[in-house]
């Protein structure tokens, strides 16, 4: 074997050694990183270049036959990585690695899926503004158009073109309740557009604070109700008001800002220059705007944010 030193200052094979397949699975389960789950149609894909390259990475891969039957090496090869304690199998359309430590259902969704972010309640309880009681993890992900999109780009960058590989570009399906991640359901939410969002050391993808406030407010019902939004602003507003302005600023409507401004200024008592700016330029008299969209108008009325307060926590 001749090793030669990489730009990253690792050694590397120059010499095409030969492995077998069993040992071409192992480096490279061994080298995914940032995910504690995989997607079988990934598996089957590596299975599939192996068998049609005949190679991974600078190494000769020996022992498979061209014509060998794809889904007896599929079955054949999570027989071999369970029995190394490499992986765990499921019922559903992933796999668990065993070698990555995972803590939560959260950062099985996010390496399944690469597309979307953790958001509203399951959000909320990853800040760790509320318990973790919430028996179902909230998904914002992309269009059905984007998505395929999305996932046909992201096969196309890890399999081996050849003919006949049409029917691995569906790639993974939309997310829905038919897979279960540690028991829990996952409900998808889908947006024309997403907002920012922050991908931890967990590999947990989750909007960022201060739009997951703004998220509370115009989706209360997604929330666990404006009862518990609004328990969360009292509780955490003035940790996280910069956040929030910056977030209403870059991202809000008039009506948000409405709703913001007055949340944080006018019942939390909090201060900040942007809300002089926000009812110069957003403020408006007249119509029925209210601080709950879908609920009754009431005469209870902020002059100064020009918002229906209609909910009792707001009686004069």
């Amino acid at each position: 074997q001749v090793l030669q030193k990489t730009n990253e200052g690792e050694w590397e094979n120059i010499m095409n050694e030969k492995i077998n397949l069993e040992e071409s699975i192992t480096l490279w389960i061994k080298s995914i990183e940032n995910k504690v789950a995989l997607p079988k149609i990934d598996l089957l894909i590596f299975l599939y270049n192996i068998r049609e390259s005949k190679k991974y990475k600078n190494f000769i891969v020996s022992k498979i036959r061209k014509d060998a039957d794809l889904k007896t090496l599929y079955k054949n090869a999570v027989k071999f990585l369970e029995k190394t304690n490499l992986i765990k199998n499921t019922k559903y359309d992933y796999i668990i690695l065993l070698n990555r430590d995972y803590k939560t259902s959260l950062e099985l969704v996010c390496s399944f899926y690469s597309h979307g972010y953790i958001s509203y309640l399951s959000a909320m309880e990853y800040y760790n503004l509320i318990p973790s009681i919430h028996k179902s993890i909230d998904f914002v992900v992309p269009t059905r158009a984007e998505w395929k999109v999305l996932e046909a780009d992201r096969i196309s960058k890890i399999l081996l073109e050849t003919e006949n590989t049409d029917f691995f570009y569906a790639g993974i399906s939309y997310p829905s309740t038919k897979n279960r991640f540690n028991k829990k359901k996952v409900v998808a939410y889908s947006r024309k557009n997403l907002f920012p969002y922050i991908e931890n050391s967990d590999s947990v993808r989750v909007i960022e604070i201060g739009c997951l406030f703004l998220e509370m407010i115009r989706s209360p019902e997604n929330c666990g109700g404006f009862d518990n939004v609004l328990g969360t602003f009292i509780n955490f507003g003035a940790r996280y008001y910069k956040d929030i302005i910056h977030a209403t600023n870059n991202y809000g409507t008039k009506l948000d800002k409405s709703k913001i401004g007055f949340l944080l200024e006018e019942f939390l008592g909090l201060k900040d220059e942007e809300f002089s700016n926000w009812k110069e330029t957003s403020v408006m008299r007249g119509g029925s705007r209210k601080i709950i969209s879908n609920a009754p108008y009431s005469n209870n009325y902020s002059e100064s944010w020009c918002i229906s307060l209609n909910h009792s926590s707001f009686s004069k």
